[in-house]
């Protein structure tokens, strides 16, 4: 085939070239035959002329192809002329309706253009970036050619125009007029197309791929964008600071925070999808600091200053209902941390407010209860009153602040603070949030309570939300033990299984050794049930110890408790000469345990003993449920008909001060009379009732012992410092003196809160039992000695 010059063969393709850039509704006159045609011609007139020297590489007008590729451009750079005559006759929005219609004419041109002249790119192109002086000889593929033209020959000109254009479209969009989005889209799009020419020319065809070094990506995104961030973004980020910033300081001097809060919040909103709508991506970032720069961080002392007024309960506006009060201050408070969270560290203010008004709150409820005893009614409302403060602010922190993590650490801090700290706290030296809440509970787990077991077990748990913040948390736990150990001896537990779940919400608060000893009484309990069972066998087997009825021998039930000595928290015990019928039952039970455990010793803890005697001497028989003392007291009746305090205190060998309370009780229930400092059965005694309820608690047992158990807390504390010491130093060997402090604080902060003295004079104490040493020459230094 005879070589063509590049006239020639530039006069055939031109009117092809018209057709695809004069219209794209004129494409339909390019059909499939003109442009295989047209393609066959560009290729044709490629391989058919060949380079005239070996070093066409390193000159381009030697590369074949080159004088083609010079014919394009000119072309390209006389279309964008053209078109860009035509846009300077418009303004505004039509001129943003005219740049997109030749845009995307442009666009669809240019792709069909450069799939006619493909074997151009893959040759001439792709030849002139192998050299090394490429950057020099300035060749593109032919698309990007395409947009280089269009930047330096149409966009440069009508620059100021089209920014202008489209900035006064996105105010009068922030007017709220309504605007085509597809017209900013459209313009946004072709700022993004239009690389700057370094970029361009870095983008190598796919067979010089592997021959390029790598970019970084962020910097190679800014590079792409640079024409859309030079030309647009930062004109339009300007235009919004000064927008927004005349905004909020005339709405702000006509309507109050709370209509700000509100329209920051939509304006924010709008700009997030004006974003989506028609601006570019990497402009969100930049766009939400300036709204930021210009709605929020300028009003910042305002916002502080409303703060309190937020927090408030109650708002003083006519006309509205409490509930409405609340919902205008969780919708306001919301909008302050929605807007507050978009700077860094902006919520501080807004946290350290919060905890101090969870504080105050806390104590003025605690306040208004006025003075709280420890009985069980006070214990419940002191509880409730608690509870109370704490939902408050948990709704407020749920619906207000989204359960931030943040504000659920500032609303822990302040219950717990309130919870430990407030007037009935204060009273005394002793830790009385404990000792109220080990009360409250006690009274939800005695069968008196009588709840619903899906109630008491809400109720528990909201119990131990109130546990949590105790700093106390061992002093709770000496009066739990206590409380616990009545209700499973006078079995006046509501449930096995709320005590069970109560253990188990124990366990997970503070881990296993804390119920340890809790576990062990229920142990116990468990193990009499086995041993009272095999003691009835044996006395179904040697015979049961008779009592005498309306003359007839019948046998007595005689049931035992066996306590675990170091678990259970009764120390007094009562010295006491019981009747004999009670000896000989305790004799028999002595003999049957001894057979069965070898070498252990029981000792009988009569002020916890109670039983059933009948009353004979009336006319209907009635059932008295009595305590040892007053057991031992009636009893004596059968053996005579009256009985001075002296008698008794010879028979029993008990203190005046432990049988008065328990004569003074029979004498009050009618049970007995007082005559000439006598004793005598009252015979005429008639009460409604069959079974009749006298054991109340002895004496020595019914002491107030609240500083005792305050004091048995803090003797438990020592061994559990001492041992919490010894645990890290067997594990670490040695440790900085400041190091062994911080870890055994943090460790005991489980359980209770110690002082830095206390941990200190049992680091001397360890130190005096030769379990730790100083190092020598650094005394800061322990060291742990196995």
């Amino acid at each position: 085939m005879p070589s063509q010059t590049i006239e020639e063969c530039w006069e055939g393709l031109l009117p092809v070239v018209n057709v695809i850039f004069q219209s794209s509704n004129n494409t339909v006159n390019l059909n499939h035959k003109r442009y295989m045609e047209a393609y066959a011609a560009v290729y044709n007139f490629c391989t058919t002329n060949r380079p005239p020297s070996s070093n066409s590489h390193r000159d381009p007008s030697h590369i074949v192809g080159h004088d083609m590729y010079r014919k394009v451009a000119d072309y390209l750079e006389q279309r964008c002329i053209s078109l860009r005559k035509e846009l300077e006759a418009y303004e505004g929005v039509e001129l943003l309706e005219k740049h997109r219609q030749f845009w995307e004419d442009f666009l669809f041109s240019r792709r069909v253009l450069n799939n006619i002249f493909m074997y151009i790119n893959r040759h001439c192109v792709a030849r002139a970036l192998e050299n090394p002086d490429h950057k020099k000889n300035k060749m593109f593929e032919l698309d990007r050619l395409a947009l280089l033209k269009w930047r330096e020959h149409l966009f440069k000109a009508c620059e100021p125009k089209l920014i202008r254009a489209m900035l006064d479209m996105v105010e009068r969009d922030r007017n709220g007029e309504a605007v085509s989005t597809n017209l900013l889209r459209s313009a946004v799009d072709c700022l993004c197309s239009l690389q700057a020419e370094a970029m361009v020319a870095l983008r190598p065809t796919s067979n010089a791929a592997s021959r390029t070094s790598s970019v970084d990506t962020r910097q190679h995104e800014q590079q792409r964008l640079e024409v859309y961030a030079n030309s647009f973004q930062q004109p339009f980020l300007d235009a919004t600071l000064k927008y927004y910033k005349q905004e909020s300081e005339q709405f702000l001097a006509e309507n109050s925070i709370s209509d700000y809060l509100k329209l920051v919040t939509k304006r924010v909103q709008q700009e997030e999808q004006r974003v989506q709508q028609y601006l570019h991506a990497s402009t969100n970032e930049p766009l939400a600091e300036a709204c930021n720069d210009a709605l929020i961080r300028h009003q910042i002392p305002l916002f502080n200053g409303e703060i309190d007024t937020y927090l408030q309960q109650e708002r003083n506006e006519a006309g509205l209902t409490s509930c409405a009060h609340a919902l205008i201050r969780v919708i306001d408070l919301h909008h302050l941390y929605v807007l507050l969270c978009r700077l860094p560290d902006g919520v501080n203010v807004l946290l350290e407010k919060l905890e101090a008004h969870i504080i105050a709150k806390g104590r003025e409820a605690i306040d208004a209860l006025g003075k709280i005893s420890m009985s069980g009614e006070d214990s419940k409302k002191y509880v409730e009153a608690l509870l109370q403060v704490y939902e408050q602010f948990n709704a407020l922190v749920r619906n207000a602040f989204n359960d931030n993590p943040r504000f659920i650490e500032s609303r822990d801090k302040g219950c717990r603070t309130f919870v430990n700290s407030n007037s009935v706290t204060q009273a005394t030296k002793l830790a009385r949030s404990p000792e109220l809440l080990a009360k409250y509970c006690d009274s939800l787990l005695k069968n008196s309570s009588k709840h619903p077991e899906n109630v008491l077990e809400n109720l528990l748990s909201e119990l131990m939300v109130i546990f949590n913040y105790l700093d106390d948390k061992d002093v709770f736990e000496q009066f739990y033990k206590k409380m616990l150990a009545n209700r499973l001896i006078q079995d006046k537990s509501a449930s096995d299984d709320a005590e069970a779940s109560m253990l188990s919400k124990l366990k997970d608060a503070c881990g296993g050794e804390y119920t340890n000893k809790l576990q062990r009484m229920f142990q116990d309990m468990a193990t009499n049930k086995q041993t009272n069972a095999k003691f009835k066998e044996h006395l179904d087997q040697s015979g049961h110890i008779m009592v005498k009825i309306h003359g007839e021998e019948k046998p007595l039930d005689f049931n035992v408790r066996v306590l675990t000595t170091t678990t259970w928290p009764f120390a007094s015990k009562l010295k006491m000469v019981i009747p004999t019928i009670l000896d000989n039952c305790i004799k028999r039970y002595e003999l049957f345990y001894a057979q069965a455990h070898t070498g252990r010793k029981l000792d009988w803890v009569y002020h916890l003993c109670k039983g059933e005697i009948l009353m004979l001497y009336t006319k209907k028989e009635r059932v008295l449920e009595a305590n040892t003392v007053q057991i031992s007291l009636l009893l004596a009746f059968n053996e005579g008909d009256s009985f001075t305090m002296e008698n008794f205190m010879n028979q029993t060998e008990l203190q005046m001060d432990i049988i008065q309370p328990q004569l003074d009780l029979l004498t009050k229930a009618k049970i007995l009379l007082l005559e000439d400092g006598r004793y005598s059965l009252n015979f005429k005694y008639n009460y409604k009732k069959l079974r009749v309820k006298i054991d109340q608690p002895v004496r020595s047992e019914q002491k107030a012992d609240t500083e005792s158990t305050h004091k048995a807390a803090e003797e438990d504390r020592k061994f559990i410092i001492q041992a919490c010491i010894v645990r890290i130093m067997k594990t670490r060997k040695h440790m900085k003196h400041q190091q062994l402090m911080q870890e055994t604080l943090e460790q005991l902060s489980r359980r209770f809160k110690p002082k830095v003295s206390a941990i200190k004079r049992n680091i001397e104490s360890l130190i005096e039992a030769e379990y730790l040493r100083r190092r020598e020459g650094e005394r800061e230094v322990y060291e742990y000695l196995a």
